[in-house]
């Protein structure tokens, strides 16, 4: 899986860096229609650095988020195969 770097705007929340509401992609900005899922990796072992990931519909189409908090950084995937059923 390769992720891009991109930027996110997000909803103020009571966790940090706040809820994705949107992201910007091939050249354009894309509303996130829902949050399919959420999750992390890391943070409790001091050899793992925490990663916060977030998979997200927009239309139409699935992508993975994920942010890095060491580094400020938000990052993309694009979930290729997927169809709307």
């Amino acid at each position: 899986m390769k992720f891009k770097i991109t930027k996110v705007e997000t909803i103020s929340s009571h966790s940090y860096p706040g809820i994705p509401k949107r992201f910007f992609y091939k050249g354009k900005w894309w509303e996130i229609e829902t949050i399919e899922d959420r999750w992390y990796e890391g943070g409790l072992d001091p050899e793992r650095a925490l990663i916060l990931y977030y998979k997200v519909l927009s239309e139409d189409q699935l992508f993975i988020l994920r942010y890095l908090p060491y580094f400020q950084k938000w990052q993309i995937y694009q979930i290729e195969d997927f169809e709307i059923s």
